[in-house]
């Protein structure tokens, strides 16, 4: 008696997109992939160094961006946002949205999701703003996060510019070290401990 044996083997294509821009942990990369595409020179790096990921199967091919964005880009024209016609669009989108034309504008983002310590470091910006005396608008992305959006909806400013400046200086610092905002130099912090 003899017999027909058939094997059939699936293969599976593993491919790995990253979209971190300057830092990766060591367990996002792995050199088995069959591709992986990054989105900057550092990420790549680390892939290699760190995951032995060969620049064979590496794909450099920089941060996807929501179309809407490169809408935005398109209306703005090829002068960017500093020719007339940029300038113009950005008015128009400031009108848009009740923005105040005279003021500077400080864009907060953090993911699609709004996630991270937003909260933390838009309280630490807006400390900072009101300690120089600065009149800005800050916009938050918030995304899909409504807790965020209502907490910073209903916060009270004044109290947080207040708690914010209530620390020694050494303390000051280290908060916004860990809240990843830069002391601007070390005159901010003087040697008894007070912000300048």
């Amino acid at each position: 008696m003899s017999a027909l044996f058939y094997t059939h083997t699936h293969t599976h294509t593993l491919l790995h997109h990253l979209y971190s821009f300057g830092s990766g942990h060591l367990t996002w990369f792995n050199k088995d992939v069959d591709k992986m595409y990054l989105a900057s020179e550092p990420i790549k790096q680390i892939a290699q160094n760190r995951g032995n990921v060969p620049d064979t199967k590496i794909s450099m091919i920089g941060l996807p961006i929501r179309y809407d964005f490169a809408l935005q880009s398109d209306a703005m024209g090829n002068g960017g946002r500093t020719s007339p016609r940029g300038k113009s669009h950005q008015q128009k989108i400031r009108n848009q949205f009740n923005i105040d034309i005279n003021k500077q504008m400080i864009l907060v983002m953090g993911g699609g999701e709004g996630v991270g310590s937003l909260s933390t470091i838009v309280h630490e910006l807006y400390a900072r703003l009101y300690i120089r005396g600065m009149d800005a608008t800050i916009c938050i992305v918030c995304g899909r996060n409504t807790t965020l959006k209502s907490e910073l909806e209903t916060t009270d400013w004044e109290t947080v510019a207040t708690n914010i400046l209530q620390p020694s200086g050494m303390q000051h610092a280290i908060h916004r070290a860990a809240c990843r905002v830069p002391v601007d130099n070390i005159d901010d912090v003087d040697i008894l401990g007070n912000v300048t």
